[in-house]
């Protein structure tokens, strides 16, 4: 639990805010390597922001993770790929997993509203 972050502040900030600082936190951090940009959706040798099912070759823009989810994504990969190890590669499934099931059923990301629901499964199991 020690690679937890946290932003601690006077008042209680809204989910949007909390993510919005998260984003720009680990935008601000060194890239994995010279070959990565934040801004870019395809980063080479390590993933490519695509939808589910996608060719990684095909670079079409309709193809690129959702806009509500996409910074969003580049920040958690880029955290975990820092601070975890993870194989980035089993990290971007999860995020396209979250993508295509908040599409499917709300017609769109609302990463807020993912943190809400989260925090009760969370508190429910304590």
């Amino acid at each position: 639990m020690d690679n937890l972050i946290y932003f601690p502040s006077d008042k209680i900030q809204s989910p949007y805010s909390e993510i919005k600082r998260f984003i720009d936190f680990v935008k601000q951090l060194s890239e994995l390597n010279e070959d990565i940009r934040f801004d870019e959706n395809y980063w080479k040798g390590e993933v490519n922001f695509i939808k589910t099912g996608i060719s990684s070759k095909d670079r079409l823009p309709e193809n690129l993770l959702h806009h509500s989810i996409l910074e969003f994504a580049k920040a958690y990969v880029k955290y975990q790929r820092i601070n975890s190890k993870l194989k980035t590669q089993d990290t971007i499934l999860s995020i396209r997993a979250i993508e295509q099931i908040c599409l499917d059923r709300y017609g769109e990301v609302d990463l807020s509203k993912l943190a809400l629901y989260t925090t009760k499964i969370d508190n429910s199991l304590k």
